[in-house]
């Protein structure tokens, strides 16, 4: 989600671990459903990793291995929030945080 805002990495392995780094600097929002657009959302997947998406507004996310999961190619793909909550995922949502990348690495050449 880094290269979004013109990082080349966010300075975190995981998503996992870029929500404890936020929230132990007090800087996220567990549980709260109302994202303004921009925010990233975490949720807990039951892996080491975690999930990170992009909060688009109107309950849009632009999210990586939604649709190819099994092909595992990081394709982006604009889905609904709920799906990631709901159907074959059943991902748990922890909370939301405003796009903060301490320990960010370089420029993205996207």
């Amino acid at each position: 989600m880094a290269q979004a805002y013109g990082y080349l990495n966010s300075g975190s392995r995981t998503a996992n671990e870029h929500w404890a780094r936020l929230r132990d600097a007090g800087l996220t929002h567990p549980g709260d459903h109302s994202p303004p657009p921009g925010a990233l959302l975490f949720y807990d997947t039951g892996q080491a990793a975690g999930h990170v998406t992009l909060y688009l507004g109107d309950d849009q996310v632009a999210s990586n291995d939604i649709l190819d999961a099994f092909e595992g190619q990081g394709r982006i793909a604009l889905v609904n929030r709920d799906d990631l909550t709901a159907g074959r995922w059943r991902l748990h949502y922890r909370g939301w945080a405003a796009p903060s990348f301490p320990g960010a690495g370089g420029r993205s050449t996207i």
